[in-house]
């Protein structure tokens, strides 16, 4: 009997000395927790962009006795720099950009040839103010616009720079942390400029402009 109840303790002993050892083995798997940050827009860039365009020319000599009207079309190929801040989903910032462009028409109620225009380049300095849904941008811009003119009228050339304003909308799309895509929409209305081109007055020329552009920022 004592035999008997010596070698029920050994195996109590022996089976809580295993599970306390296989106890000690089970290591417990960490939960993962993944911070996943929102999007931050804050911060400057710099970047490239593409695009067509199209004008509507308004002219008029002698005073206003002779008149024109007439379109051009093209593209254009520019650089943008600027620098957001966000505060909440609101995005805010300020843009600068520059393109050389090559939009040029001519007006159809002369000879072919004899009344042609291009827009050579374009500038703007403008506000952004948009809404960010994760790595979405919607955004409204608007600004001073700046834009050179060449035209020739019966074999005389002359140029001018035309100061005005351009407003537009957009989509900008974060690819990565740094690189973002974006697709926009400008209209632009630049003021009337005198061209001198021998005929006994000026021809005072004003036009505006639709533009579609596509365009890659690196972020910073």
């Amino acid at each position: 009997m004592k035999s008997l109840l010596l070698a029920s303790v050994a195996l109590v002993a022996t089976a809580s000395a295993t599970t306390v050892f296989a106890a000690d083995l089970i290591i417990e798997e960490p939960v993962a927790i993944v911070d996943v940050a929102s999007t931050d827009w804050t911060g400057g860039y710099v970047g490239v962009n593409a695009g067509i365009a199209s004008a509507d020319i308004d002219w008029e000599a002698f005073g206003g006795g002779l008149t024109g009207n007439y379109d051009a079309s093209g593209w254009l190929l520019g650089v943008q720099a600027g620098y957001n801040w966000q505060s909440d989903n609101i995005v805010y910032g300020i843009e600068a950009d520059a393109a050389w462009a090559d939009i040029s028409g001519e007006d159809d109620d002369f000879p072919p040839d004899a009344v042609t225009r291009s827009i050579d380049w374009n500038a703007s300095l403008r506000g952004r103010l948009g809404f960010a849904v994760e790595s979405l941008l919607f955004y409204g811009t608007a600004g001073v616009a700046v834009a050179n003119s060449s035209a020739e009228v019966f074999g005389e050339e002359d140029s001018a720079t035309h100061i005005g304003w351009t407003a537009g909308v957009g989509v900008e799309a974060l690819v990565t942390q740094d690189i973002s895509l974006r697709a926009e929409y400008r209209f632009s209305s630049y003021g009337d400029e005198d061209y001198d081109f021998d005929l006994g007055s000026p021809v005072t020329t004003g036009f505006d402009t639709h533009t579609v552009t596509v365009g890659l920022n690196f972020h910073f």
